[in-house]
C-alpha cells in the first residue's frame, strides 16, 4: 500500500517525466531527485507517466529491456524490465529519424503477436504457445535519453517505460513455420556486417521464457495485452549506437528488414 508521501513523490516524479517529454528535452534520471527509489515505486511512475502521454498516443505494444544477465549484474537487476511500445513510435517507411540525443541505439529482436486478448496472468508456457499465432522480426530504437547517461539505474529504466523510442518491424509469420529459439540475424551497414545474433540472446535463453514474464510483467500493472499487440523481447545481437546510414538486419528465412537512419 503507497502512503501519501510516497503518493506524492511519485507523481511528482512522473510530472517531471512528462514535462520534460513535452519540452523536448532529456529524461530526468528519478534516482537522483529520489536515490531510494525503489523498483516498485519506479513501476507506479512509469504507470502514472504514461498515463499522462497515453492522452495522445496509444499502445502499440510491450517490451522487455535488459533481458541479459550480464546487463541485469550492471544495474543490480534479477529480471528482466517492461514497459509499453507507443504507436507514435511504430515506423511504417524504411526511413528512421535520429533522435536529438545522440543516445539512439539500434536492436534487432524478435516480436510474438497474440491472436487473442490477455488479461490475466498465464500460468506456462505451453498455454502461452495456444495463444501467439504470428512472430515479426523488428528492429528496436531504444533512446538512452537521460539527463545523465553515465550513472542511470533500473529505477531510471523502469519510470521511463525502458527507453522506448521507436521500432521497424517485418512482415510476421505464421508461428507453426519459425522456431524463434533458433533464429539467426546478422545486422549490416552501408554493406558491413557489424553485429550477429540468434533467437536464445534473451531472458533465460528462451523467447518463451521472456515472452512468459513480460505478458504477466504488464498484467500485474494492470495492463490488458490486446490481439494484434507486438511483444519485445529483447535484443538477440549486440547493441548498436545508431547513426546515418543504409542498414540491413537478415534474419535468413524469417524475412530481411531494410532501413536508413537520416
Amino acid at each position: 500500500m503507497i502512503n501519501k508521501q510516497d503518493s506524492d513523490r511519485i507523481e511528482k516524479a512522473a510530472y517531471n517525466l512528462y514535462k520534460a517529454f513535452l519540452q523536448g528535452k532529456r529524461i530526468p534520471n528519478i534516482s537522483k531527485l529520489y536515490p531510494d527509489i525503489s523498483l516498485d515505486e519506479a513501476y507506479e511512475i512509469q504507470k502514472r507517466y504514461l498515463d499522462k502521454r497515453l492522452r495522445s498516443d496509444s499502445i502499440f505494444g510491450f517490451k522487455a529491456g535488459l533481458c541479459k544477465e550480464e546487463s541485469q549484474k550492471k544495474l543490480s537487476c534479477s529480471e528482466p524490465l517492461s514497459g509499453i511500445l507507443y504507436a507514435s513510435g511504430n515506423f511504417d517507411g524504411p526511413d528512421i529519424p535520429l533522435s536529438f540525443s545522440g543516445k539512439m541505439v539500434i536492436e534487432t529482436e524478435i516480436a510474438l503477436v497474440p491472436g487473442s486478448d490477455i488479461s490475466r496472468e498465464l500460468e506456462s508456457e505451453e498455454e502461452l504457445k495456444d495463444i501467439i499465432d504470428r512472430v515479426a522480426p523488428v528492429i528496436e530504437f531504444p533512446d538512452r535519453n537521460f539527463e545523465d547517461t553515465e550513472n542511470f539505474t533500473a529505477a531510471d529504466m523502469a519510470a521511463s517505460s525502458v527507453i522506448a523510442y521507436g521500432s521497424h518491424s517485418g512482415t510476421p509469420v505464421a508461428l507453426k513455420d519459425i522456431d524463434i529459439n533458433g533464429i539467426e540475424v546478422v545486422l549490416y551497414k552501408n554493406g558491413e556486417k557489424i553485429t550477429s545474433g540468434n533467437g536464445i540472446n534473451t531472458w533465460k535463453n528462451d523467447q518463451w521464457k521472456c515472452a512468459l514474464w513480460l505478458i504477466n510483467s504488464v498484467i500485474k500493472r494492470g495492463y490488458t495485452v490486446k490481439k494484434g499487440s507486438f511483444l519485445f523481447t529483447g535484443a538477440i545481437s549486440d547493441v548498436t549506437p545508431a547513426s546515418k546510414g543504409s542498414f540491413r538486419a537478415d534474419y535468413g528465412s524469417f524475412g530481411v528488414i531494410d532501413f536508413k537512419m537520416i
